[in-house]
């Protein structure tokens, strides 16, 4: 039961290590405005409604690899019911994800994109998983 519980707890942590690496990678690409703090969401929203695309699919990015590399993870310690440990991980990104967007205003492409891939990322991590696993254990 711990190493189930672990193994959620660590592929959260990885999941939000990558998504902050993978921003901070599109930050360095698409640099942001200074001056503007995370305690203003008006300046916030007028940022994202400004950036350019590139700097906002960088942010879909984050996320698809968060939930694919946390959800992986998990799948993997857990061994057992691997879709499942993916799915709980995907569902903190994606509960990450519709808490920001709520948070800030962004725009509605963004929003169904951020969703749907997330969503998929898990079901495709959820199907590889389990055949690695069986690939480890042959």
């Amino acid at each position: 039961m711990i190493g189930r519980i672990a193994a959620v707890a660590f592929g959260v942590l990885i999941a939000v290590a990558l998504i902050i690496v993978v921003q901070m990678i599109g930050h360095a690409i698409y640099p942001p405005p200074t001056g503007i703090g995370a305690d203003d969401p008006d300046a916030l929203a007028a940022m994202v409604a400004s950036a350019p695309v590139g700097a906002l699919l960088f942010v879909i990015l984050s996320y698809v690899v968060g939930a694919f590399g946390g959800g992986m993870l998990a799948a993997l310690v857990a061994r057992q019911t691997p879709f499942m440990y993916a799915s709980i991980v995907g569902a903190f990104v994606l509960a990450g994800t519709i808490m920001n967007l709520y948070a800030i205003t962004h725009p509605l492409w963004f929003g169904v994109t951020s969703v749907v891939a997330i969503v998929a990322t898990v079901l495709l991590t959820g199907r590889i998983a389990p055949m690695m696993i069986s690939e480890k254990q042959d």
